[in-house]
């Protein structure tokens, strides 16, 4: 019995002194998380000579190559096949194919072919085959309530509809409400919602009269495609018109069509029509005109237990910004300069002691396109998705209130995520963690504005670690001069205190 006692004794010894180690390399790791450090390495990501950090562009790849290297000194390995850091996407710039879209009118007498974009507009997002019957709509405007339906007597469902464009006139009741405004300027969207094909929109006679002074026709803008090009097929084709096809699709000369929109214009409505027999088909067809790429930066420590060092702690950042606009440059230093700075300096700290999971760090490229980076990531996984543990995202985290941060979504997919959170806070900084944009009603909706959303699509426990939007949001003036490094450092600290914790437990 006394044996057993003093074993228990032991036993207890052993653990308290294991875990006073375990706190030991901690704290250690993060006394190396200093606004010092941040600021050094912010200096050179935030710098004029990155140029805002396009992407894609030569100074992304440069902040690319200072990652990795950093990445690297601190011990962090390539996990690429190739044994670099770097994941490579490729990004294709296409544009609509002037000779392979155009637009053809068929009646009983035959067909009348319109080209692109000369007759109409077109984009890479309405790529595909349309076609049916043509249905007038008049002005397009669905408000029975307030006594104007221009889808009264007509059937739209599997058809194409053509409206006029132009404009009521400002004293018009319609335009006196706020409910008939929003369905004024958003009235081509009734066409869809009736089971529409397609919306062509004839455009008023003054555009119509400022595209043929200028000699221009229809823009014919480039589009990126990430990862692939795959231009995704829509079942719903919505174009602006020229008059001359309009002509053609309702059989109507330029006076009767001069006539239709000055009763617009008088604020009258035109009668809709169904054209038995007259039909039109439309072609889109996008062709790539170059290719460039843009890469993620992934590194991975490696975790000192042989069994636990195959699940991972997940940290992300996107380091690219917006470029050059005009002569300015969008320096971009908290966004996100500073959550890119934050994972060097959480990846320094883990290299003090190895947790027993590995650590993996993904920079994500592309987020200012549309979360490109991420959504490539998670599609195209270089670890096994569900081994990892929890994902924790920085973006923007050195601005505004000096002792609060916003979390959002870390209790969404497990409670373990936003409980460690909350635990670290406590025990070794007792911030103020605000929980305001994490409501599922929230207008600015930043739960899917993050990389974090393309890991948790995945069910991957996700948190969004965010300061707060400014004035200088988006904007040239998000330099270095107006960073909170105290802050900074704290947010830092707190996120590497919870990664360590799910990292060793």
């Amino acid at each position: 019995m006394i044996r057993r006692n003093r074993l228990a004794v032991c036993v207890t010894v052993l653990l308290i002194v294991c875990l006073a180690f375990q706190v030991l390399a901690q704290e250690k790791g993060a006394q190396t998380i200093t606004g010092v450090d941040l600021k050094k390495h912010l200096t050179f990501i935030a710098s004029d000579e990155l140029k805002g950090r396009n992407t894609p562009s030569p100074e992304l790849k440069i902040a690319a190559k200072y990652l990795a290297a950093m990445a690297e000194s601190y011990g962090f390995k390539p996990i690429m096949p190739d044994g670099t850091y770097f994941q490579q996407i490729s990004v294709y710039y296409a544009n609509v194919s002037e000779t392979g879209t155009n637009l053809t009118v068929k009646t009983a007498s035959g067909a009348q072919s319109f080209s692109f974009p000369e007759d109409f507009s077109a984009s890479t997002r309405s790529n595909g085959f349309f076609s049916g019957e043509v249905v007038f709509v008049g002005f397009g405007l669905s408000s029975p309530g307030y006594g104007w339906d221009d889808y009264r007597n007509v059937d739209v469902a599997g058809k194409i509809v053509v409206m006029l464009g132009g404009q009521l006139p400002d004293d018009h009741p319609l335009l006196s409400i706020r409910e008939t405004r929003s369905l004024v300027s958003g009235r081509s969207s009734a066409a869809r919602e009736k089971g529409a094909v397609g919306i062509l929109t004839v455009q008023s006679p003054q555009a119509e009269e400022e595209m043929t002074e200028a000699d221009e026709n229809f823009p014919n803008r480039e589009s990126a495609f990430y990862g692939d090009f795959t231009p995704e097929v829509v079942s719903f084709f919505s174009s602006t018109i020229r008059q001359n096809v309009a002509m053609a699709l309702l059989d109507v000369d330029a006076d009767a069509l001069t006539d239709m929109f000055e009763q617009i214009n008088r604020g009258e409505q035109v009668p809709g029509k169904d054209y038995i027999g007259r039909s039109v088909d439309i072609v889109v067809e996008s062709q790539v005109v170059r290719q460039e790429h843009t890469q993620n930066v992934v590194a991975v420590l490696e975790g000192s237990d042989p069994v636990l060092k195959n699940e991972y702690v997940g940290y992300g950042a996107h380091y690219d910004h917006l470029g050059v606009r005009g002569e300015q440059i969008y320096n971009g230093a908290d966004d996100n300069g500073s959550g890119t700075v934050a994972l060097l300096e959480i990846a320094q700290a883990f290299s003090v002691d190895r947790p027993k999971r590995s650590v993996l760090i993904v920079w994500n490229t592309g987020e200012e396109k549309g979360l490109q980076g991420s959504r490539y990531f998670a599609a195209n996984p270089l670890v096994h998705l569900e081994k990892i543990s929890a994902h924790i995202i920085l973006d923007m985290v050195c601005r505004n209130a000096p002792d609060s941060v916003f979390i959002i979504g870390a209790g969404r997919i497990s409670t373990e995520l936003d409980k460690a959170i909350n635990d670290a806070n406590k025990k070794y900084l007792k911030k103020n963690l605000d929980y305001k944009y994490d409501a599922p009603d929230d207008p600015q909706r930043f739960y899917f504005r993050s990389d974090h959303y393309m890991y948790a699509q995945y069910g991957i426990p996700s948190v969004f670690i965010f300061a707060g939007t400014h004035r200088d949001y988006h904007r040239p003036t998000d330099t270095i001069e107006k960073v909170d490094f105290q802050k900074m450092e704290w947010v830092t600290k707190m996120c590497y205190f919870t990664g360590y914790d799910i990292a060793v437990t």
